[in-house]
């Protein structure tokens, strides 16, 4: 009888603590280093569609709702007693525009923002091309940057084109220059380009629109057109 009456108390006693240990949730937190993600706002919603006790929250609902905002690389979620919901955000670091109306990260991942962003990063290099070729488009726009700093040359613009060719715009001494690579002996090819264009271009890249290095021997340039008068 004794045992009876322990597991008995045991019982009711449980169901008595559980209301206690199993509080609602009165205080939420967003964390990280936002820049482009409104922490104020993303705060709103979840004190808004957040509802429930400690232990009765779905952490994975929670967590696919806040990486719904497309500026939210990675969401941790997690719970401190008695009553607190603590978001640390992971926000997305662009490193190129992909076409005109995406942005894509240094893991080569699209994501589309709002266009106020947009316009506000519109200083960043554009990228075009296949969305399955987006992780190609990344390795080769990084290694044809550190390719053509050397020759003090920035990209504005890397294009490739669903057979494989490449073609680079760049900025060089304030000046727009396009070079047509093509899909074959790339390293060989800008090899001979920036040979050629260091002993007898580099002078005179105000006058040049662009340099074909598609080429066996050599490349083709087209001149600029005379402003008229």
């Amino acid at each position: 009888m004794a045992l009876i009456a322990l597991v008995v108390g045991a019982i009711y006693g449980g169901q008595a603590l559980w209301p206690w240990l199993n509080r609602p949730v009165t205080e939420i937190s967003v964390q990280g280093n936002m820049h482009y993600v409104d922490g104020q706002a993303l705060h709103a919603v979840l004190q808004e569609e957040v509802k429930g006790t400690f232990f009765d929250l779905d952490l994975n609902s929670i967590q696919k709702m806040v990486e719904a905002n497309p500026w939210v690389e990675r969401a941790d979620i997690h719970r401190i007693w008695p009553d607190r919901l603590v978001v640390n955000i992971d926000e997305e670091l662009p490193v190129a525009r992909w076409g005109d109306k995406q942005l894509v990260n240094s893991v080569g991942r699209i994501f589309t923002p709002q266009q106020a962003q947009l316009d506000e990063l519109a200083g960043l290099p554009r990228l075009y091309g296949p969305d399955d070729q987006v992780q190609e488009a990344m390795r080769y726009f990084s290694t044809l940057s550190q390719q053509l700093r050397p020759l003090q040359m920035k990209i504005s613009d890397l294009i490739l084109e669903k057979r494989g060719a490449w073609t680079v715009d760049v900025i060089v001494a304030d000046q727009p220059l396009r070079i047509l690579l093509g899909r074959e002996d790339l390293r060989e090819r800008l090899y001979r380009f920036s040979t050629i264009y260091t002993a007898a271009l580099k002078d005179r890249i105000s006058q040049i629109e662009q340099i074909d290095v598609r080429h066996t021997n050599g490349v083709a340039v087209r001149w600029k057109q005379p402003a008229s008068t």
